[in-house]
């Protein structure tokens, strides 16, 4: 009778453990605003519309919509199911942010400030973001503590240029710290994916991006954001060494460089724009704009 009683025990922890391993990784995404109630362009200030309505889009490292949520009470959800932590950016018409997508609940503030809580990889991220602006700030307030901030650098006195630069590079030093500690504490996780991305944002090249990825795990070097910032600087250098004569320019001609839009892209060839294929019909209100990538390879939302 103690046999069957133990066998049965070792049946059902079997059991248990098949069954937490075969729970679907389920993540989702509750999401809010900080937006302000104006908008600025130029000298002159908008009331901003209402959010209610709004898309919000969830976005592979490339820039492709995965899924779309729509803003009702000024606040959005999306669910899905993810057998690893992926990486993927939030976007909507007034700010894009990075988001890990795992297993829990992940609590997301859309603004200038993006934030995302709730799970252990975006818990991590959040802490490396807030670290990074405490130093930014403490940077500030010793650059206002000696009024630096109130003349250009060139008309303030040799000693006090001196000054400003040793805070400068003192903050520098701290800030690539503080991403290099990051990214040497968490070799197989997102978090120093992350960290590696801040790391590279300069990389001009494939090239010296492959040499400095060579010091990175494989995880941070195999990952989807890695491989999405390789991409775009191929596609970078390829366009690079295009012949202006295929769109219908003269190599020396001055509007050789406007046939480049301003992420180094050919653009269409001169002519008559309105004979130019416009949109394919739709709801346009629905529809994103086409997605740039900023300086740090990260797509951008184009209205």
């Amino acid at each position: 009778m103690k046999t069957i009683t133990k066998l049965t025990a070792v049946v059902l922890a079997v059991l248990c453990l098949l069954t937490a391993c075969s729970k679907p990784k389920e993540w989702t995404i509750q999401g809010s605003f900080d937006v302000p109630d104006t908008i600025q362009y130029g000298d002159t200030f908008f009331l901003r519309p209402p959010l209610d309505g709004i898309s919000v889009y969830l976005l592979d490292m490339n820039g492709d919509i995965i899924d779309t949520a729509k803003v009702e009470n000024e606040m959005f959800t999306m669910t899905g199911i993810a057998e690893e932590p992926q990486m993927r950016y939030l976007a909507c018409e007034y700010c894009i942010g990075t988001v890990v997508v795992e297993a829990g609940t992940i609590n997301v503030i859309m603004s200038d400030n993006f934030e995302a809580t709730g799970t252990p990889n975006n818990d991590g991220i959040s802490r490396l973001e807030g670290r990074l602006a405490e130093l930014q700030e403490e940077g500030r307030t010793q650059m206002l503590s000696q009024g630096m901030q109130d003349t250009p650098v060139s008309a303030q006195s040799d000693s006090v240029q001196q000054l400003m630069y040793a805070i400068y590079f003192d903050l520098m030093s701290k800030i690539a710290a503080t991403i290099d500690s990051t990214a040497e504490a968490h070799p197989e996780d997102m978090i120093g994916v992350y960290a590696w991305s801040i790391k590279i944002g300069s990389v001009e090249n494939e090239a010296l991006l492959d040499t400095m990825l060579t010091q990175a795990s494989d995880y941070v070097r195999n990952s989807e954001l890695m491989q999405a910032r390789r991409a775009y600087l191929e596609n970078q250098e390829k366009y690079q060494d295009i012949d202006p004569e295929e769109f219908g320019l003269d190599p020396g001609e001055e509007g050789t460089e406007a046939a480049m839009d301003e992420d180094g892209m050919p653009g269409p060839p001169p002519g008559d724009d309105e004979d130019m294929p416009g949109p394919p019909p739709g709801d346009e209100g629905d529809m994103p704009g086409r997605y740039h990538f900023d300086e740090d390879g990260r797509p951008l939302p184009i209205r």
